[in-house]
């Protein structure tokens, strides 16, 4: 369960907002380093939202895992930049239908089956299973305090502060105080009543927030707390703004954060809402505007489109443009297709049934033959299929199944009409069937699809029962559109559609506007052209700042895996973005991709010859360490290590005479990873052999891992090690590593793993504990500059009491 619950109600009227206010109160929270989550309770007897009528509820956001729900869950992800899923949102009719199945299971022994206990003790169930793991659980209980069908939850919210205590709950009254122009004052009864009703269910609010359409003064505010038997200072106003992402801010100003984590006694830092004035800033700051048409039939109520209209609005604000959104009524355009005319791009978004279809087909048409920009989503992808089968490929009768049954061309069809079977996929039974939540997508190279994504896997949610007819494809391609996305699964479902003669025409039959988000954050390739993740903010002065978190390229079976993006395939290890484009991913240290030399011997001749032909004396001025990496050449089936470029197996003996060739030659002074990881007895020798001589440093060999050290120290393995700080998981057990390394005489290299960034924290490190010796490549790139240019500032802080001890530093020099 969580640690404190926040109960939310609204009174006087409806659509009052309190989806919005419980989203931003929770942004607010968790910009103080709180773990928040936020959950809806609608008190409807339908199931879940999935059957409702657009127009009558707004939008069905469907969360990952494939729960139909309420359209306020979308402005929970968009607010915490966090992800929902089934558990967030309870409706009255989920709770009876659940009740009831466990009453006809013979789950209650006999019991009478009464609202209270059964159905309050099951909404309690559901809110504590909802909190679990975070700190501050945001219950919003939908509709208006006086409602016959919200009695349970706001019994069963009264029940909570009972059995969880009243210094761990909280209640917060959302109500109206209306302006009266013709009076010119505020009236303040409304809300009075609305607080009398809801201590009639035995609620007391302990905080109120006043929405009205101007900022409600101070003596009202004194007036209300008087007549609601709530502290003056629990008082708060929420007035209408221009932009709901001054919301957060807004309430911060008022220190309503404050005042919950005093009532709680909760110590956290400040909320930092720097990102949410970033936002802010950026719709201030636009250079155009675009006009974008959203073709539906249910227009007469923006919020069936609300998800829709968020992503178009965040990526105005990516692009520094105002997205002037017209709701066009498909059915219109059957007669007149005139209000397309001044539109700069059309959006025909998800819809279910025959009204209005004929329109859509229209609004495809003018955009395709105009060259006006086009995005299909879901049924909108559907529709671009029948018209170009319709006008280009010639199968005028073409059309869905969902129109005509039996119509001549059914280019699109039900999943079970198409396969004969039923449940193929992920389904829902009471939505008859259909696609819903996360799914793969694997994308075609080269393609319009492929260059927004940048990634040839994608995780896109769906919500739909209708398919594109794969036995028309052939058809339809040679034609000129193409299929660049395909689903995962063996029945190759059409994802993503495109027309290339199109300057941007392109469907997908998954929602891609669930995953929009006010805040940015990108894929992109780190300093080796590995794929990583790259987050960005801009401040209100016009600077952005950027920050990149490295992947992994070294896959030591010691090693802690990287799993990003739900993709092991292009995470574990070098990633297959360079690698799907057909170009080579050995990419070298500096930058630059590595040159083909024949041996290991003509390349350390290469760079002799350099460090010569540069002025500087070998083995005197510049010396050589190398990192053999010999876990990558490995073969484990053979038990032997096989140099490609040589042609020469060797085994583990062998390979350490090989490698003491080339100390006897050449003037290294360490040897990083020279044998297997798993390689111990070599490891042994190669270290009694060359141990007095020079350095020889274990990195898959010890992973900065304090056991592994251990056992290598009581065994002779070795007489360095390498230190990345992110390898092991903390500084704490970094520190404790160096120590052990320290006084067991091992010498100590501070690194970074592969992928750096310009992170300095390294630098620091290899001078507070005294390592002498930091590994982060030749200075050929601002990643590893900055390191450098760190320990010159460093230098001058500390002055003379940081010399610089070169190779006296280095194992047995």
């Amino acid at each position: 369960m969580a640690k404190y619950y926040i109960f939310i109600t609204g009174g006087v009227v409806s659509s009052l907002g309190k989806g919005i206010t419980t989203a931003s109160l929770g942004a607010v929270l968790k910009a103080r380093n709180l773990k928040v989550t936020l959950m809806k309770l609608d008190p409807y007897i339908n199931v879940d939202p999935g059957t409702i009528s657009p127009i009558q509820h707004g939008e069905v956001f469907v969360t990952e895992d494939g729960a139909e729900t309420d359209l306020d869950l979308g402005y929970y992800e968009r607010f915490l930049h966090a992800k929902m899923s089934r558990n967030n949102n309870l409706t009255t009719g989920k709770i009876y239908f659940d009740v009831l199945k466990n009453e006809r299971n013979g789950f209650y022994l006999g019991s009478t089956i009464q609202v209270i206990p059964h159905i309050t003790n099951e909404i309690k169930k559901r809110i504590i299973h909802a909190g679990k793991g975070f700190d501050i659980l945001l219950v919003e209980i939908g509709g208006t305090v006086g409602d016959i069908e919200s009695l349970p939850f706001l019994e069963s919210i009264r029940q909570m502060a009972i059995e969880i205590g009243k210094n761990k709950t909280l209640y917060i009254h959302l109500t109206l105080v209306p302006y009266l122009y013709p009076s010119k004052e505020i009236k303040t009864k409304p809300t009075q009543h609305s607080v009398k009703e809801l201590l009639s269910i035995g609620i007391q609010p302990d905080i109120l927030i006043c929405r009205s359409d101007r900022l409600v003064p101070k003596y009202e505010k004194a007036k209300i707390a008087l007549f609601c038997n709530v502290p003056e200072k629990a008082v708060f106003s929420l007035e209408n703004v221009d932009s709901i992402y001054k919301i957060p801010i807004f309430l911060k100003k008022q220190s309503l954060d404050s005042y919950i984590c005093h009532r709680f006694c909760i110590k956290c830092p400040k909320a930092d809402l720097s990102i949410w004035e970033t936002v802010i800033y950026q719709q201030q700051n636009t250079i155009g505007t675009v006009n974008i048409g959203i073709i539906g039939k249910y227009t007469e109520l923006p919020d069936a489109y609300r998800s829709l209209i968020a992503a178009l609005e965040h990526a105005g604000l990516k692009n520094k443009l105002i997205i002037d959104i017209q709701l066009i009524n498909s059915q219109n355009l059957e007669c007149d297709i005139s209000d397309l005319k001044n539109l700069d791009a059309i959006v025909i978004p998800g819809g279910f049934g025959r009204r209005g279809i004929e329109g859509k087909i229209m609004a495809a048409k003018f955009s395709r033959e105009k060259n006006i920009p086009y995005f299909g989503i879901c049924l909108g992808m559907q529709i671009a299929i029948i018209e170009f089968a319709r006008n280009v490929v010639g199968l005028m009768e073409a059309n869905s199944t969902e129109f005509i049954k039996n119509c001549k061309y059914p280019v699109i069809a039900k999943i079970s009409e198409l396969y004969h079977k039923k449940n193929i996929l992920h389904t829902n039974a009471i939505s008859n069937h259909m696609r819903l939540g996360n799914q793969k997508c694997y994308l075609k190279l080269g393609s319009l699809a492929y260059q927004i994504y940048n990634k040839s896997i994608i995780l896109e949610r769906h919500r739909h029962r209708y398919e594109v007819n794969n036995l028309f494809l052939n058809q339809i391609e040679r034609s000129g559109l193409i299929v660049s996305g395909w689903s995962h699964n063996k029945y190759k479902l059409v994802e993503i559609i495109e027309y290339p003669n199109h300057p941007w025409f392109i469907g997908s039959q998954f929602h891609p506007e669930f995953n929009s988000n006010p805040l940015i954050g990108r894929e992109i390739l780190d300093s080796r052209g590995k794929p990583t993740v790259e987050a960005e903010v801009h401040l209100s002065g016009g600077i952005i700042g950027r920050a990149s978190s490295p992947s992994g390229i070294s896959i030591g079976s010691k090693e802690a895996y990287e799993l990003r993006d739900e993709d092991p395939s292009r995470f574990l290890g070098a990633g297959k973005i360079l690698h799907e484009q057909g170009m080579s991913t050995s990419i070298g240290d500096e930058g630059g991709y590595s040159p083909n030399l024949q041996s290991n011997i003509v390349a350390l001749n290469l760079i002799q010859e350099a460090i010569e032909k540069s002025g500087f004396r070998i083995g005197i001025d510049i010396t050589l360490a190398i990192d053999c990496a010999a876990s990558e050449f490995f073969e484990k089936s053979y038990q032997s290590y096989y140099l490609k470029s040589e042609k020469q197996m060797f085994s583990s003996y062998e390979f350490i005479k090989y490698l003491t060739d080339l100390t006897n030659k050449y003037p290294i002074l360490s040897i990083e990873d020279g044998l297997h990881e798993n390689d111990l007895s070599g490891f042994k020798i190669l270290t009694n052999s060359l141990g007095k001589k020079i350095q020889i440093v274990g990195d898959d060999l010890f992973v900065t891992n304090s056991k592994l050290l251990d056992y290598g120290i009581k065994n002779g393995i070795a007489n360095s090690i390498l230190i990345k700080p992110n390898q092991i998981g903390s500084l704490t057990e970094t520190l404790k590593v160096i120590k052990i390394a320290k006084q067991a005489g091992y010498s100590t290299i501070i690194s970074h793993r592969s992928g750096e960034t310009e992170d300095v924290t390294i630098a620091d490190l290899s001078v507070g504990t005294a390592s002498g010796q930091i590994k982060t490549g030749s200075m050929s790139r601002s990643d590893r500059i900055a390191k450098y240019n760190r320990l010159i500032r460093i230098e001058e802080e500390l002055r003379f009491q940081a010399p610089f001890h070169g190779r006296v530093e280095i194992k047995n020099q």
